[in-house]
């Protein structure tokens, strides 16, 4: 049964070879890009990014730990635990509860008692959690500000930060940030991708379309048909220098505003291929941390000299590509070469393809025929995959003494270079699309450190203590001595075994513990054991700034149970918390900024968005011509964090201002430089001098037989009532 891939090779049956057709000495990539390079310089950039893939494996590691079963090798998995890779992995299953590695891998106790304390993983779980509410928690939770335009637009400005508030609302962009804040606490880092995605489906369909005079469809600017029901507007001329608008006289194309009218306006009904869009817009998803590569020197992704990305390609989704491009066509092709090229390339990957040739082994190996023929069955209608290297590297391909940015996507199996070009004229930004976010940084280098390394000594004293207090308590932990001679029942059996809920006689003159006897391998208290415990587990919540009251009573701190011991909890908490915080916003403003660029550079026509004004839901509209050559500073608004500092600064300077006025009058005055001193440190953004200023409040006595609140409200008609502050 013939493949998908099988039934488009065959439509190119006849076309010439490239040998016959003189191509032979011209670079293979069949995709024209403005980097344009012969045989000899094509070959020398795939030899370089190659070369330095297997250099970059090695230095991570990924050479011992790619296979999913590295830990249950002996060999591999002791090589592999120290390497960047391997750690990472490690510290992924700890935080998932799986140890099971430890057993082979560090052996001794691990081997008999194999229990986990997930102290680290509560930990980790509650900062994910604590930073995810403080970036996520409101709504919005950034803010957007166009660059290059007039700054008196104020309604250009508002429009474009609402529109990019639902264009990632509609393309999930919270729930990959949280994804990608969890995997950067647990592995240290997170990778994020963000790259420009459009998926649609094609089909066939009968509509009545714009034809010119010949009867050909009339295509937009996009390429798409013009129907029937699409409506056509005045075109709206602009002044660059003054911004008044006028009318052309024209019309043109409601949807995209570029498209003319034409004087004949004929429709006809006919069957037509059409799109239908499913998904259009920004893409952001971490990066699986052994699918990518970077020098572990490097101080940036940016500054790196290479950085990989590891993935699996379907062929028939390369093929779509060459179509899509016009590369491949059912007719003549506009470019006979770069199809000749394409075809060549797909046979060759087609035939080379890595996955397949793996299973052809295997199967080889069948003992029965039925299986095999089946496996061969199954191996025909399979499409090949490609095992592609997409390389980002800084390099000197054209020889011309320049190192130029370029991005380069290779098969490694055929090492065939499918495309190469400058990275600027890949990217909205003109740099490479990976942004780390990370916890906490590690200083000149591009990856950090993550919760689950952090406390990952203590999580291994703490699982120590707890396997050996298991041990002491198990059957492992002790030696049983049993004599069965003393016994009746050891004199017709002499390997009479205990413990097998049997009743056994002891013959006169024996004792039970004559008979029996348990010795302990070592003794370990259970108090000691929960001191130790809770002395490892108190250090570990003291680091993380996330502990709380109950955390701080498990570990013996009796004073958190009072509101000053929770008060002064939540204040050394957050002032922890926020080194992670500031570390994690840097990559998440540099996601969104990314992102927004995508959206912006990739309007191509009119978009009718809506969002919440109060409680109802309003309209508005953004063309292509209002975004061109706009761009973004975008800052994550931390609502929830800011608001819960501003909660902590107002509680001092009520403190301080009630302190300073507790105090007497004479008191007040030598120390109001000191209070003034204290609420401008505290910048809550009040004027000191007129908060703290002395007043002379006279003491006033009760009146006998009076309740002394309405005594004080009595006095209060009859003295001169002191200035209020102003607060």
């Amino acid at each position: 049964m013939k493949t998908q891939s099988d039934t488009i090779l065959d439509q190119y049956e006849g076309l010439p070879s490239a040998e016959q057709v003189g191509l032979q000495n011209s670079a293979r990539v069949p995709f024209k890009s403005n980097l344009l390079l012969s045989l000899e310089q094509e070959e020398r950039l795939v030899d370089h990014c190659m070369d330095r893939l297997d250099n970059l494996e090695k230095d991570a590691g990924r050479d011992v730990c790619s296979k999913s079963d590295w830990l249950d090798n002996q060999e591999s998995g002791i090589s592999g635990m120290e390497t960047f890779m391997g750690k990472r992995e490690t510290y992924e299953r700890t935080y998932h509860n799986d140890v099971a590695w430890r057993k082979n891998l560090i052996g001794e106790i691990f081997e008999k008692s194999n229990f986990v304390a997930p102290v680290a993983r509560r930990i980790t779980r509650q900062m994910i959690a604590r930073a995810t509410n403080y970036f996520f928690g409101t709504d919005p939770w950034f803010a957007a500000t166009p660059i290059g335009y007039n700054a008196t637009n104020h309604s250009l400005a508002e429009k474009v930060d609402r529109f990019l508030h639902y264009k990632l609302q509609s393309v999930g962009s919270v729930h990959e940030k949280r994804t990608a804040i969890e995997l950067a606490f647990v592995r240290g880092e997170s990778v994020i991708k963000t790259i420009y995605k459009r998926k649609e489906d094609i089909y066939e369909v009968e509509a009545e379309v714009l034809i010119d005079v010949e009867g050909n469809p009339i295509m937009d600017s996009l390429g798409g048909y013009i129907y029937k029901h699409d409506r056509w507007a005045d075109e709206i001329l602009v002044d660059d220098i003054t911004g008044e608008e006028s009318l052309s006289g024209r019309m043109v194309l409601e949807r995209d505003t570029d498209t003319i009218m034409p004087e004949a306006v004929l429709y006809q009904l006919m069957k037509i291929k059409d799109r239908n869009v499913l998904y259009d817009g920004p893409e952001s998803r971490p990066v699986y941390f052994k699918d990518f590569l970077c020098p572990l020197d490097a101080p940036t992704i940016e500054e790196a000299d290479c950085v990989i990305h590891l993935y699996d390609l379907p062929f028939m989704e390369l093929a779509d590509t060459y179509r899509r491009k016009g590369i491949l066509s059912d007719g003549d092709s506009q470019d006979p070469e770069a199809t000749i090229k394409a075809v060549e390339m797909l046979r060759e990957l087609s035939v080379n393809d890595g996955r397949k040739k793996s299973l052809r082994v295997d199967r080889s190996n069948s003992e029965d025929e039925n299986d095999a023929e089946l496996n061969q069955n199954t191996d025909a209608e399979t499409d090949p995959m490609m095992n592609c290297v997409e390389c980002w590297v800084r390099f000197d391909a054209n020889e011309d003494g320049i190192v130029e940015n370029l991005m380069v996507l290779i098969d490694r199996e055929t090492r065939l270079p499918i495309f190469y070009e400058y990275v600027a004229n890949v990217t909205a930004d003109g740099n490479r699309p990976f942004t780390v976010i990370r916890p906490t940084e590690v200083d000149g280098r591009w990856y950090g450190v993550g919760a689950m390394e952090m406390f990952s000594s203590a999580q291994s004293i703490i699982d120590l203590l707890v396997n050996r207090w298991n041990l002491s308590h198990s059957e492992s932990g002790r030696v049983t001595f049993f004599n069965p001679s003393m016994t009746y029942e050891g004199d017709t059996d002499p390997n009479l075994r205990v413990n097998e809920g049997k009743t056994y006689t002891l013959k006169p003159g024996f004792k039970p513990e004559d008979a029996l006897g348990v010795v302990p391998l070592y003794n370990i208290e259970h108090n000691h054991i929960r001191e130790m415990f809770e002395l490892f587990m108190q250090m570990a919540m003291n680091e993380s700034g996330i502990q709380n009251a109950n955390d701080a009573n498990a570990a013996g701190l009796d004073q958190a149970k009072l509101a000053t011991g929770i008060r002064n909890l939540e204040k050394s908490g957050m002032e922890m918390f926020a080194v992670y915080i500031s570390s994690l916003e840097k990559g998440i403003e540099a996601t969104v900024q990314r992102e927004s660029l995508v959206v912006l550079s990739h309007l191509k026509q009119k978009e009718v968005f809506d969002f919440m004004e109060g409680q109802d839901t309003q309209l508005m509209e953004i063309t292509p011509d209002e975004v061109r050559n706009l761009s973004v500073n975008v800052s994550i608004l931390l609502s929830r964090y800011r608001n819960e500092q501003a909660i902590q600064q107002a509680s001092a300077g009520i403190s301080a201002v009630q302190a300073f006025y507790a105090q007497p009058y004479l008191q007040q005055i030598q120390t109001t430089t000191f209070y003034r001193m204290i609420v401008k440190a505290l910048d809550l953004r009040v004027d000191p001098d007129a908060i703290i200023t002395p007043i002379d409040l006279p003491p006033q006595a009760p009146v006998s037989g009076v309740n002394p609140n309405q005594a004080a409200a009595a006095t209060t008609d009859h003295q001169p009532k002191a200035p209020a502050p102003n607060l």
